[in-house]
């Protein structure tokens, strides 16, 4: 395995995990991470949808072995997050 796939793999590891488990936003008190967006019912099933499509990203990067492929897929995740950031930022601007 060479440096370039080595890094792709603990990069996307090291995405996964963040957005799974480390604080995504935070209002007061209460930090919720992804896997807490993903199971709470009163966020909308967009966000979810694209907080998944970048966990599936992050976790189809182990499989592909082509490097454009790869970045393909790195690059797929950033824009769905950046869309569910997009969404849930022009939901709550009238907060």
């Amino acid at each position: 395995m060479n440096n370039n796939k080595l890094f792709s793999y603990l990069g996307a590891a090291i995405a996964v995990l963040c957005i799974l488990f480390a604080p995504v936003v935070g209002c007061g008190e209460t930090n919720l991470n992804g896997l807490q967006i993903i199971q709470d019912e009163s966020i909308g099933t967009d966000i979810k949808l694209f907080i998944i499509i970048a966990i599936i990203c992050g976790v189809i990067i182990f499989i592909l072995k082509n490097h454009l492929h790869l970045v393909a897929s790195s690059i797929a995740g950033a824009v769905a997050l950046l869309i569910a950031y997009l969404i849930a930022h022009s939901k709550n601007e009238g907060i």
